[in-house]
């Protein structure tokens, strides 16, 4: 064999240009395969990252175990490292927030910072059982005010509802998560006096040691005595195998809190939709990369094995086995592989690494603005993955034509005569290319050599394949991440009332007056009213015919009130009671009398007049009433329980005197019914017990987004009690922003390479197919045929391929673009979002194909014209 690589070597450096064009190809390759790879580590160990620096790393955390279960607990098998925090007791801090009045002390061991996430915001940490650790939101939402080296006495002791002890987190009154709240009387027992010193304070930890219905505000102390009952937070050697670990030891972890924020980044726990989303993302960037490396390498070895079939022949003629010419070209292949990889590797390692150092500030914004920064992770399993699969695209690359090359007998491969058969089916053309010579014998041409046409054809299918895929894919991501930006106010703020009555409205005014407030709209909704029926006459024809589509076949009963038999019909809906500032604007806007409408002895109501069905998406929805329909009485179903088969509800009257056509600047409900909320108790009643709850959406337009998020956070345990949601939409759209361009960067620049790849294949193949020729062309001119009928033929056959190609390509990149579609809306919040065609890539790929046609038309025709037409000639006799 040694003189087989003796003559690899030899052949390679004959022909320095394809041999370089086939490294470049194969590094392409792996620097494409290595950046997905090691991009994809690099961002899930960021995510990682982020949620440690949020919240912690431990795996999971267990509460109100005895001194002996937590010990138990801290020696399993299988744990990796813990920490215990002791209960010091509670203590009545006198907090504004009724539902959070005590300061629960707890004491931590000195690791506790490695499993929980404690930020500090001034101070240190305490290193004594009398100093003390304050949480900030112990200010910001209990109106308690201390400063570093202030001296607390406090009463502490133990909780007791009816005698009982409650469980740490359990809410007040021992209400668990959930479920109502009873009517036991909660006290504070066994008291007695302990000072602290005030030596830090630190953000709001982890909701698993601090719940949201948790009473008190967790502060800590450092080597205290507890009163016997313990926390312990641990992380375990194999987070994978978390659940089977768990069902090990069910009496200790039972009701123990997985940090599932952090596991699902370990692939563990998590919607499957995201990790079919994220893990399709990757393997679809794979594929596409593995797709168009094999079409270059297999046509780069195709060829190279095509130029030298002569000197194949030649080696079998004097004894070369079938078993050695095979060898040889992976002999070829590896040699290039080892280059090609070995260069891949550092080309995609240093393009990834650059990529996301440049896009740190921009990655770090759609994680809450957290201090952590991507970087790229060098993972050897990740390196070794890309290795491996462009080896294996390589030298399956190469099995086809090593075994073509095997296979061809001695007398054949000197002659070349493979390249000149022609059967007779191959001559018919059809009559309508009688008169065009040239076109007639480009026809022949690719009937005669339909393995290399089709070799041509499929290298541009793939490359329009590929960037229509990859185009597609790309602007369903900026569609996802554009989409949950969302349209709107600056900021929004929700929480909920247990009973609606004209109270609710008394605390907006201090909302409205918040420092940097433009502009401000208050929403009350109430949460068992969302049924209305009114009389059949009154609907739309679009709804009536819409709905008795839909209900078709469903029970006779339903049957019956579609066909008329029954008066009503009944519709979804949201009744909603605004501020009176913004109901009386919404009037000035759609025209309307303030002095009729703004009546609360006699309220009349304003109907969203549309309708919406699953089926009816970015098209312009029907009207629910018809317009003279109005004004018109409907009722809406008020439930006054959900207790199973006791559920009662009454029937609430309700006057509605217009539709509207532009909607409230803050929302635009489907079938949104607003009153003001001055006429709420006209409307509803003055019974509050059977109002029920009801949804507080509070919308601000501000000139700082932040401050005015920040003030929210303070006010929202003064005023209400209990913590709302604050939803910053103008942040959100900055950090979509953000997120669309990182998408951009990643994706184009995937687009570019992988097109790269594509197109090099294309010109490759096509130029060195025609230059290939160079015989058969000579003897073609030696009968007659005029270089201009030769250009003539050989644009002919290159404008077939590019025809033949795009025809195949679109419509199979169509389809491909569905099944990506697919793939993305695997979450149910991306569900609205409507397939839709790249047609901008698709326009691109059609305009490239034909350039890279014409270019390489021109290319081939300057190589033809230098041959001298005698020389290629003698090149047939052997």
């Amino acid at each position: 064999m040694r003189i087989f690589r003796q003559l690899v070597w030899k052949f390679l450096r004959a022909n320095r240009m394809r041999t370089a064009a086939t490294i470049v190809g194969i590094a392409l390759s792996m620097s494409l395969l290595t950046a997905v790879i090691e991009g994809a580590v690099s961002g899930v160990r960021y995510l990682r990252e982020v949620e440690i620096e949020k919240n912690g790393s431990y795996d999971l955390i267990r509460s109100d175990l005895n001194a002996q279960e937590a010990e138990r607990l801290s020696q399993l098998e299988g744990v990796k490292q813990y920490s215990r925090i002791t209960e010091v007791g509670w203590a009545n801090i006198h907090s504004t927030n009724e539902k959070k009045p005590y300061l629960h002390i707890q004491s931590a061991e000195d690791n506790l910072k490695d499993l929980i996430a404690l930020h500090l915001t001034e101070g240190r940490m305490p290193d004594k059982a009398d100093q003390i650790l304050l949480p900030e939101h112990l200010e910001k939402q209990g109106g308690v005010k201390y400063q570093l080296g202030d001296a607390l006495t406090l009463q502490v002791g133990t909780r007791s509802v009816s005698g009982q002890r409650p469980m740490a987190n359990a809410a007040l009154g021992h209400r668990e998560e959930g479920e109502d709240a009873n009517e036991a009387e909660e006290k504070l027992v066994d008291l007695h006096e302990q000072t602290y010193q005030v030596v830090g304070f630190y953000k709001r930890p982890s909701a698993d040691l601090e719940s949201y219905f948790c009473p008190g505000y967790t502060a800590l102390t450092c080597r205290a005595a507890g009163d016997g009952r313990y926390t312990v937070a641990l992380t375990i050697r194999q987070p994978e195998k978390i659940h089977t670990w768990m069902n090990e030891h069910p009496d200790l972890l039972k009701k123990a809190k997985i940090h599932k924020d952090l596991l699902q980044f370990y692939g563990v726990i998590g919607k499957e939709s995201w990790r079919i989303m994220f893990y399709g993302f990757v393997i679809v960037l794979l594929v596409m990369v593995v797709f168009g490396s094999f079409s270059l390498i297999y046509h780069a070895f195709s060829i190279s094995l095509s130029e030298r079939t002569r000197k194949y022949g030649m080696l079998r003629s004097i004894g070369a086995t079938r078993r050695q010419i095979r060898a040889s070209v992976f002999y070829e292949a590896g040699i290039l592989s080892l280059v090609g990889i070995l260069s891949g590797i550092v080309i995609g390692c240093l393009g990834i690494g650059l990529t996301l150092h440049f896009l740190q500030d921009l990655i770090s914004r759609f994680v809450m603005s957290t201090p952590v920064r991507i970087h790229m992770v060098l993972s050897g399993a990740g390196i070794a993955l890309s290795a491996l699969i462009c080896l294996l695209t390589v030298l399956l690359s190469a099995i086809l034509p090593a075994r073509r090359a095997a296979a061809l007998s001695p007398i054949e491969a000197i002659r070349q005569s493979r390249d000149m058969e022609l059967k007779a089916k191959d001559l018919k053309t059809g009559k309508r290319f009688h008169h065009n010579f040239a076109a007639m014998m480009a026809k022949k041409n690719y009937r005669r050599n339909r393995r290399r046409s089709r070799t041509c054809v499929l290298a541009l299918f793939s490359s329009v394949v590929i960037f229509v895929s990859a185009s597609a894919y790309s602007a369903y991501l900026i569609k996802v991440t554009d989409q949950r930006a969302g349209n709107g106010p600056d900021v929004f703020y929700f929480y909920s009332v247990d009973h609606m009555t004209s109270q609710t409205a008394d605390l907006w005014k201090q909302y409205r007056e918040i420092e940097g407030v433009t502009g401000f709209a208050a929403n009350l909704s109430p949460q068992n009213i969302n049924s209305f029926s009114a009389d059949r006459a009154n609907f739309s024809e679009d709804y009536q015919k819409k709905l008795a589509k839909e209900q078709e076949p469903q029970a006779n009963g339903q049957q019956k009130q579609v066909n008329g038999q029954k008066e009503q019909y009944e519709f979804d809906g949201q009744l909603n009671f605004i501020d009176d500032k913004s109901f009386s604007q919404l009037l000035k806007e759609n025209g309307l009398s303030q002095e009729e409408y703004m009546n609360t002895s006699a309220p009349r109501g304003l109907l969203v007049n549309r309708f919406y069905f699953k089926d009816v998406k970015g098209e312009e929805m029907p009207p629910l009433m018809k317009k003279e329909a109005f004004p018109l009485q409907i009722s809406g179903k008020r439930m006054l329980n959900l207790q199973g088969e006791d559920a009662r509800f009454d029937i609430l009257p309700l006057t509605i005197g217009a539709e509207i056509t532009k909607y409230p600047w803050f929302e635009s409900d489907i079938n949104g019914i607003y009153y003001p909320v001055s006429a709420m108790e006209a409307v509803l009643g003055r019974n509050s017990s059977e109002n029920g709850s009801g949804g507080v959406t509070l919308a601000f337009q501000t000139r700082d987004h932040s401050k005015t998020v920040e003030e929210l956070e303070k006010m929202e345990g003064k005023l209400l009690g209990y913590r709302g949601s604050v939803y910053d939409r103008l942040a959100n759209a900055q950090t979509t922003q953000a997120t669309i361009l990182v998408i951009k960067v990643f994706a184009y620049g995937f687009i570019i390479l992988i097109s790269l790849i594509a197109i090099t294949n294309v010109f490759n193949i096509m130029s060195t197919g025609i230059i290939l020729r160079q015989r058969e062309l000579a003897m073609l001119r030696s009968v007659g045929m005029s270089r201009r009928q030769l250009v003539r033929m050989l644009s002919y056959e290159c404008i077939g391929y590019g025809v033949r190609a795009l025809g195949l390509g679109l419509p199979c990149s169509v389809g491909i673009s569905y099944l990506l579609y697919r793939l993305i809306v695997q979450n149910e919040f991306l569900r609205q979002i409507s397939f839709f065609l790249p047609w901008q890539a698709m326009l691109i790929a059609v305009a490239v194909v034909f350039a890279v046609v014409l270019i390489t038309m021109r290319y081939a025709e300057h190589k033809v014209s230098k041959v001298n037409l005698i020389d290629a000639l003698k090149e047939e006799v052997v």
